[in-house]
């Protein structure tokens, strides 16, 4: 957000057509991927699923 590692910011925010994606990369323990390319690629697909971040079709072709 801006306001550096340990500092709040409170603000107003409005989600779009998708709601509100916060992109946590970087931050340490947001989400423990397996190590194990198969599993990880199973639980990406799995969150891309959930958010309709692409179209399904693309998703079917693309799963492992």
């Amino acid at each position: 957000m801006g306001a550096g590692p340990g500092n709040s910011v409170i603000t107003e925010i409005e989600g779009g057509v998708v709601g509100i994606i916060i992109d946590a990369r970087g931050s340490p323990s947001w989400a423990n991927l397996p190590k194990n390319d198969t599993e990880r690629r199973r639980k990406l697909l799995e969150w891309f699923t959930a958010l309709k971040a692409y179209p399904i079709d693309y998703l079917e072709r693309i799963r492992p």
